[in-house]
């Protein structure tokens, strides 16, 4: 005679109901650029019969996912691209430079091509998947002696608009 003994076990939820879904996300990204400028400006000293030039002060750092451009303008119809009579909060329309201010970038190797404010135009451009990368700004401000000597508090004065764009 044999004895058949059987024991059956099963793991606690073995036999449960199972039931599985998906999501599918897509994204897109668009394309962006960035610009910031660094630096710490300090006033110029002009001198009548000289040209002013200042490099690698400020400093536009640029991140883009396209192909890119930076482009320097005077977007101010009171200074109109000149360095302007500028008192506390107050600019003196009729008291500025002879000579429109003119902007430039590098990359450090080298000069780049000044443009002439007010309209200005692009001072570097770029290529897509530029991350963090430093380009210094230079002005170049010819002094005439039919300049007026500004009193104290004025100062001659221009707020440069950098405009990057995706291309």
């Amino acid at each position: 005679m044999v004895l058949l003994v059987c024991f059956l076990a099963f793991a606690q939820g073995a036999l449960a109901a199972t039931s599985a879904t998906s999501a599918t996300l897509t994204a897109s990204q668009t394309d962006t650029i960035q610009i910031t400028v660094t630096g710490t400006e300090t006033p110029w000293t002009l001198v009548p019969g000289q040209t002013f030039t200042e490099s690698n002060v400020l400093h536009v750092v640029v991140n883009s996912t396209a192909d890119w451009s930076v482009a320097a303008s005077d977007t101010n119809t009171t200074t109109a691209g000149f360095m302007t009579s500028y008192a506390p909060d107050t600019y003196t329309p009729a008291t500025h430079l002879t000579n429109a201010l003119k902007v430039e970038a590098t990359s450090g190797t080298g000069s780049g091509s000044y443009v002439t404010l007010p309209t200005g135009g692009d001072i570097v451009t770029g290529t897509a998947g530029t991350n963090q990368v430093s380009y210094g700004l230079g002005f170049q401000q010819v002094v005439s002696y039919a300049d007026p000597v500004l009193s104290n508090p004025n100062v001659y004065r221009i707020v440069v608009t950098l405009t990057g764009t995706s291309v």
